[in-house]
């Protein structure tokens, strides 16, 4: 019986759904607003809405330290699977966070900056149907850096598709 009951338990933490964790809606304590957000991996994705207002973020690191902040207005391009390029401008500065990943053998710097884009219902809405194949975002020295969404980081694109489902399927009309 003790065998019997280990099993159903280990079944069901492994079988357990790690969207359910991702994707919340709760409501604003002081302006009992609707507020639906997702968010994966502390927020390498995540999106929000509240009131009428639908944010998308995005985490990318730069080797090195960065002392640059990247104004508003930078331009970011998802390549999606139904041949679309979409164009999206942040709407809110993205500031350096320096950080030091160490081990007993080696050490490195990097400076990850989050991108935070407002969205249309539109452009949410093909965030949540077409899967991105490639994103070219904005480098510290006025270029582009480009990320192909294929083996291992294909789970980022799997994030921002499910992060798009989750609040589109909440989104009022």
């Amino acid at each position: 019986m003790k065998i019997i009951f280990t099993f159903l338990v280990l079944f069901s933490l492994f079988s357990f759904d790690g969207n359910a964790q991702k994707c919340q809606v709760k409501e604003d304590p002081f302006t009992n607003e609707k507020v639906v957000s997702f968010n994966w991996k502390h927020g390498i994705v995540f999106y929000e809405y509240k009131g009428d207002e639908i944010k998308f973020g995005i985490r990318c690191n730069y080797n090195g330290e960065k002392n640059v902040v990247m104004e508003k207005g930078q331009k970011a391009f998802f390549k999606l699977d139904n041949n679309e390029t979409m164009e999206l401008l942040t709407c809110v500065d993205a500031n350096p966070e320096t950080q030091i990943r160490a081990s007993q053998y080696a050490a490195s710097v990097f400076t990850a900056y989050t991108f935070i884009f407002c969205l249309t219902k539109d452009e949410l809405s093909k965030l949540a149907k077409y899967k991105m194949l490639a994103f070219r975002y904005p480098d510290t020295n006025g270029e582009y850096l480009d990320i192909i969404l294929k083996g291992k980081k294909n789970k980022y694109a799997k994030a921002v598709l499910e992060g798009g489902q989750c609040i589109l399927s909440n989104v009022q009309d």
